[in-house]
């Protein structure tokens, strides 16, 4: 299939009205409570032109050349000039539509922040009381012990349960008909505050974190993690990040458990989802699991980027339906045979 003309004036008239909806022509700023919403608009929109076989294929391409100058000879095609227009203003409406991030206090955050202090101290040597019970883990596999209930799992979770309580913070799940745990699952979450694997470990909970390799540095937080058998990452080492992938793939394999990962690679500073990267998926690829979506809403407002503390409030975390990585490929290759009589670029008419 290729990218007609006429498809690309039909781009062009779905992304102006996108922008007419939000103010680009009349100037006025978009309502901070209708932000969310047209956020998710731009990004199914940009979502459905990463659909198109063609922009699929270009943008596979320009992601794996790594020589500049093809690069620049790929974006000169006549796919790369029609659709670069097309993602410089889905971007500038990604601009407009940022978060503000207010960095407010609320009365009692002093008390608020003393009591997880103290809670941390009490509860981590009743953690590493329990981490001793490691060592039953590969039995309570072999009889099939539902995941959920293995002991450390237990405790991080009543740990997690207990900082955001202390914070305020009243945590809404839905869609929780989507987590088996009886199934290794791959789970991505939209990553835009430092408090958002408290909030999913509080709820459904997962077998096994991904996490920055600085996170398991830190004295007693990373031993704790480092216990419970987390994978850090180094993202700033390809090599190392490709190593750390490769063991989270062994662990769906071969242990059968679930991991959680942010698809984005960091955390937002904007509120904004950001574009995700390859790695959660090429686990998913080679390990046949299923992919469980978490959206979680509210995060950004309470916990900021240069907020001390989180504030008291109201989080929603929506799980989306499983996705199936290998059936995706297969209706994507049968699409593409169907369309290979077909060139790729920009038809003339």
């Amino acid at each position: 299939k290729r990218m007609e003309v006429s498809e690309v004036a039909e781009w062009e008239s779905r992304i102006h009205e996108a922008e007419v909806q939000c103010g680009v022509e009349s100037g006025k700023a978009v309502p901070e409570s209708q932000k969310r919403y047209w956020h998710a608009h731009v990004e199914l929109l940009r979502m459905d032109l990463n659909a198109v076989p063609s922009v699929d294929k270009y943008l596979n391409d320009l992601v794996h050349e790594h020589d500049e100058e093809k690069q620049k000879v790929l974006k000169e095609t006549p796919i790369g000039t029609a659709v670069a227009p097309l993602y410089e203003r889905l971007d500038a409406l990604r601009v407009r539509l940022a978060f503000k991030a207010e960095h407010r206090k609320s009365k009692g955050m002093i008390v608020r922040m003393i009591a997880v202090i103290l809670w941390v101290v009490y509860f981590l040597p009743v953690f590493f009381i329990v981490s001793v019970f490691r060592v039953l883990h590969p039995l309570l596999r072999y009889i099939n012990f539902p995941r959920h209930f293995f002991p450390l799992h237990m405790a991080r979770r009543v740990f997690c349960r207990g900082i955001t309580t202390i914070c305020g913070i009243s945590i809404r799940y839905q869609g929780t008909e989507h987590i088996r745990h009886e199934v290794p699952t791959l789970t991505l979450f939209t990553h835009a505050s430092n408090l958002d694997p408290v909030i999913i470990e509080s709820g459904s909970g997962c077998s096994k974190w991904i996490g920055k390799g600085s996170l398991f540095r830190i004295p007693v937080i990373g031993w704790a993690m480092h216990a419970v058998g987390d994978i850090p990452i180094e993202r700033t080492s390809l090599k190392d990040a490709i190593q750390s992938l490769a063991k989270a793939g062994q662990v769906i394999t071969k242990r059968r458990d679930s991991v959680a990962i942010a698809p984005e690679g960091t955390r937002s500073t904007s509120g904004q989802i950001r574009d995700f990267k390859k790695g959660p998926f090429h686990v998913a690829h080679t390990t046949s699991a299923k992919l469980v979506p978490a959206m979680i809403q509210g995060n950004y407002q309470l916990f900021p980027p240069g907020q001390p503390f989180p504030l008291p409030g109201v989080c929603v975390v929506r799980y989306l339906p499983p996705v199936d990585i290998s059936e995706q490929q297969q209706q994507q290759q049968h699409t593409q045979q169907k369309g290979a009589s077909g060139g790729e670029g920009v038809s003339e008419g």
